[in-house]
């Protein structure tokens, strides 16, 4: 299997060394310098890129990992920010995964809600807005806290909780709304997991048992190549929120 993986990250999550056979696949890499030390020896063609980059020298890079590998079917990233780009990556190199339309429904939040709402889940009672004066007019009609968010923003940057109508002017009147949404602001926990299935290397057919224990073989023929759920992370937080206090 040809895979291209993009990764901008560095620890734990950078270890694609544990988790995908790089002797059974040829694997090229898009990168940072600082995730240098941890590729395998073993692993193909690497672009190294700067932690910033746009998402036109990221695409770049891959069509030139595309082009030394003669091909690509998998191109996997778990950096949130290049999601996108690793799917148009995909539609251009026909790499199997994930098309920019169902990764936007992940990554645009009015687009994700839209999606959930019309397959009746419950959501947050949200809109699009382009000005504070969006935000407050949205506020006063809920009557409850708000968050305005950057549609496509990670790691919470950019938000702004506002907490009674007359504070959407007092925060927002600094601040680019350009491609942001308002949101209900949710009282309760939150959850989040993470996770990504990725190629590795599995026995093809069960181990025979040996004294009671089950030994994998270790000859090469015996490994095909499967997928296996990595890097899942679980965490909660709590949100607070209550009914306006003042209409100022």
């Amino acid at each position: 299997m040809k895979i291209l993986i993009i990764n901008r990250s560095i620890g734990e999550f950078a270890e694609y060394g544990t988790h995908i056979d790089h002797d059974a696949n040829d694997v090229a890499y898009v990168t940072i310098a600082e995730h240098l030390p941890q590729i395998p020896n073993s692993r193909g063609h690497v672009e190294v890129i700067d932690r910033l980059a746009g998402s036109d020298a990221v695409t770049d890079a891959a069509l030139r990992c595309h082009h030394r590998l003669a091909g690509l079917d998998r191109v996997v990233t778990l950096t949130e920010i290049d999601q996108i780009t690793a799917a148009r990556v995909r539609e251009q190199t026909g790499a199997t995964g994930a098309s920019p339309e169902l990764i936007r429904r992940f990554r645009d939040k009015v687009a994700m809600k839209d999606a959930l709402s019309t397959a009746g889940v419950r959501v947050p009672r949200y809109r699009s807005v382009g000005s504070s004066e969006e935000v407050r007019q949205f506020a006063v009609a809920l009557g409850r806290p708000v968050i305005a968010k950057p549609r496509r923003g990670v790691a919470s940057a950019g938000c702004y909780i506002i907490d009674r109508p007359c504070a959407a002017s007092e925060l927002l009147h600094n601040a680019s709304l350009q491609d942001y949404e308002v949101e209900e602001f949710i009282d309760g926990p939150t959850g989040m997991r993470t996770a990504s299935s990725l190629p590795v290397r599995c026995a093809a057919s069960p181990p025979p048992a040996t004294s009671g224990r089950a030994t994998a073989s270790r000859t090469a023929s015996r490994w095909a190549p499967s997928f296996k759920t990595v890097a899942t992370r679980m965490r909660f937080m709590r949100s607070r929120s209550t009914a306006f206090a003042s209409w100022e």
